[in-house]
């Protein structure tokens, strides 16, 4: 299957609007997640019209809301008080928002720690027939996460292989429809991620693939700590 984006392919709301935007957002005492509109499909100070549906880590809609703004403007929209019900996963609550919007209407994700701002991309789709490789570095001062969405109707089973020189590992994670799975590398594969000393860095490579024929996404959110702060990015 060629790949295309998620946006193209996402249908969880019957509407009238035609463009389909995923982010995978999280909240946690460290940092918040805010979304970013902009619109420039009508006359500059028209009102325009989204709706988003938010799903927690199992799967379930833990809120549905309308998105009212103004042509030409930039509207933030923070994502603390709307993931209130999701549990805590690794000391964070995070879920998957899937926003359907008017085709000249964008949005963007930001990590925000104090001061600091981190945009993050949408979700990667990946297939049966398109497997996703990430390389992952990681070091005392570097580490990821992998937020792993399964957006079929079916459950799906996700295989993550590492590479790292010469040696391999395989883990497998299990999502019913609409699940998330935030999975750590360093966690998963403890034993090939010891550090000798504070300088040392661990190079690898994932390769997550599935025979599940539902579409999937991903994401990879690195962590660098940088001056007692912790900035992120993401690879995806």
């Amino acid at each position: 299957m060629a790949e295309e984006s998620l946006s193209q392919q996402v249908n969880t709301e019957e509407t009238e609007n035609d463009s389909v935007t995923t982010f995978w957002v999280a909240v946690s005492p460290f940092f918040s997640s805010s979304l970013y509109i902009l619109s420039y499909g009508k006359q500059l100070g028209e009102k325009d019209t989204s709706f988003m549906t938010i799903y927690d880590p199992a799967g379930n809609i833990i809120n549905r809301v309308r998105l009212d703004y103004v042509v030409g403007g930039v509207q933030r929209v923070e994502m603390d008080m709307l993931l209130g019900n999701c549990k805590l996963e690794n000391g964070i609550r995070h879920a998957v928002v899937v926003i359907n919007s008017p085709a000249k209407t964008k949005f963007a994700c930001c990590f925000e720690q104090g001061g600091n701002r981190s945009f993050i991309g949408e979700l990667k789709p990946f297939y049966s027939d398109s497997p996703c490789f990430l390389p992952v570095t990681f070091s005392k001062k570097m580490a990821c996460f992998i937020p792993i969405v399964n957006f079929g109707k079916k459950f799906a089973t996700v295989k993550i292989r590492l590479y790292m020189g010469s040696k391999t590992a395989d883990s497998e994670v299990s999502l019913t429809p609409n699940a998330t799975c935030l999975f750590c590398p360093d966690l998963e594969f403890s034993e090939f991620f010891e550090l000798a000393n504070e300088d040392e860095k661990k190079i690898c490579y994932l390769k997550i693939t599935t025979h599940s024929d539902e579409l999937l996404g991903v994401q990879q959110i690195d962590c660098a700590y940088v001056n007692d702060n912790i900035e992120y990015s993401s690879i995806c």
